[in-house]
């Protein structure tokens, strides 16, 4: 009861600012065992803790708000996606590719929800094949980053042309690193025209 009457007062406190105060929302709302607005509050935090490259605690963040999803069943697609994205790009920035692929390729279910745009739907096959190439795996990379570039369409527009720059510059990376100069610079030019 503590805890929730705390969370409510701060939430209300640092309306407008609940960003920057995710860590300690989340913390006082699991607490109440308001399980909603907690795992909102941690995907919060991890995305905060990833933007300021503090990657250790945003692994911790994001694992919390994965494991937090069973106790939320109408968790939306939305949040579903934020933590799969959050957590497999920052499992690949610490190094643990293995860990960032099964996360990534769990999510693939995600794929065309009404819920998500579809530079959302891309960005999971672009980090994917950005983890495999990290790997070696370039095959496996330019497949996963072509499958990305075919949920964008023909012409991606808004948000959707800032992936598709993204997934080119990927895929631009992944040819390099076979020595495919050719695609490489192809895909880098295709790159630029979208950025």
């Amino acid at each position: 009861i503590l805890h929730s009457r705390t969370a409510s007062a701060l939430e209300a406190q640092w309306r407008g600012n609940e960003s920057e105060h995710a860590e300690d929302l989340a913390y006082h709302f699991g607490k109440a065992e308001a399980y909603n607005k907690a795992l909102y509050y941690l995907i919060l935090a991890g995305e905060r803790a990833a933007a300021r490259h503090a990657n250790e605690a945003a692994v911790l963040y994001f694992e919390q708000a994965s494991d937090l999803l069973s106790a939320v069943p109408a968790a939306s697609d939305e949040m579903r996606y934020r933590i799969t994205y959050g957590l497999g790009e920052v499992y690949q920035f610490v190094g643990k590719f293995e860990a960032s692929v099964a996360i990534l390729t769990s999510g693939q279910d995600l794929v065309g929800s009404a819920q998500l745009s579809p530079a959302q739907s891309a960005s999971l096959y672009r980090c994917l094949g950005d983890t495999i190439r990290k790997t070696s795996d370039y095959e496996q990379a330019i497949l996963a980053l072509n499958r990305s570039l075919e949920i964008l369409g023909q012409s991606p527009r808004d948000g959707a042309a800032e992936e598709a720059a993204r997934a080119y510059v990927s895929l631009g990376w992944s040819y390099f690193m076979q020595a495919s100069w050719d695609e490489a610079k192809a895909s880098v030019l295709k790159a630029i025209d979208y950025a």
